[in-house]
């Protein structure tokens, strides 16, 4: 089944967008089903993103530093 970005899948995300929690809720739940088996996905400028979605998404590894959030594979 071919998605919007061919065959291939992202190895590294960048999430430097809005800063909201909803907008970054909505941007990695649209993101999500491209993911490469191993990524790494970074969403800057915000304290709260880890403890808000690291809950409703336990499935990734969750890591945070400051205002960087970095999410990986288990």
């Amino acid at each position: 089944m071919a998605d919007a970005i061919g065959e291939k899948r992202l190895d590294i995300v960048i999430d430097d967008g809005c800063h909201s929690n909803e907008s970054i809720e909505i941007t990695f739940q649209a993101v999500a089903p491209y993911l490469a088996p191993e990524f790494v996905y970074f969403i800057e400028d915000n304290y709260d993103t880890y403890d808000l979605l690291s809950q409703k998404f336990p499935d990734y590894c969750w890591q945070t530093r400051s205002e960087m959030t970095i999410i990986t594979n288990l």
